[in-house]
């Protein structure tokens, strides 16, 4: 839930980067952030982090669950999304915490619990890919 609060992540990761592709990295990212800060407060629940970090752990759970078709523990297919079976749990929850706290886009789809699966199957490559997407989107203009 601290992740939400944390200072998000101000470089681009792209090796051409530019001065306009860094300003725009930024007013991205502050602009996400501070909307989802925004929704945060409006709701004036304090249990509204709570109850996201508790859902975003189901999925967690869920993924690693035993049942008929998956009888062993361990990742498995979320839904559409192509889980990394290299991660351990633990990993999983590092590199979802990781995500939450640097990427603003990822905090606002984790709030409205968009695309949840997909972000629990392979939460390295979901981060990276928004990043990327952010990046090749600017570099269009």
């Amino acid at each position: 839930m601290q992740a939400f609060g944390a200072p998000w992540r101000t470089t681009t990761n792209s090796r051409k980067s530019t001065p306009q592709l860094q300003t725009a990295w930024d007013n991205w990212q502050t602009t996400t952030c501070t909307r989802v800060s925004n929704t945060i407060i409006s709701r004036r629940d304090p249990q509204l982090l709570q109850a996201v970090a508790t859902v975003l752990m189901h999925v967690v759970y869920e993924a690693h669950k035993v049942t008929a078709t998956n009888p062993h523990p361990g990742p498995r297919a979320i839904g559409s999304a192509k889980v990394n079976p290299t991660l351990k749990c633990s990993d999983r929850v590092e590199a979802i915490i990781r995500g939450v706290r640097d990427i603003g886009q990822v905090r606002e789809d984790v709030l409205t619990q968009t695309r949840l699966p997909e972000f629990v199957a392979d939460p390295t490559a979901f981060v990276a890919q928004k990043g990327a997407n952010k990046v090749n989107n600017e570099s269009k203009k």
